[in-house]
């Protein structure tokens, strides 16, 4: 498969990322680049790992589109 050069960030992610300090929203940031860039999964747990996860759900949905 090719690899992905860069991804779509939806407004709708904006309610995740309110419930998260400033300092969270950078490691969130930081760890959706990871893993479109070089596939890397984060161990975040709690809302980190919340948002994340909805935000990776619709990176794998968009990519298989």
């Amino acid at each position: 498969m090719e690899k992905k050069k860069s991804f779509v960030m939806y407004t709708e992610n904006e309610k995740y990322l309110k419930k998260l300090n400033n300092e969270q929203q950078g490691q969130l940031i930081m760890a959706v680049l990871a893993y479109v860039d070089r596939d890397e999964l984060p161990e975040f747990d709690g809302a980190l790992a919340m948002a994340f996860t909805v935000i990776q759900n619709r990176i794998d949905e968009d990519y298989i589109l």
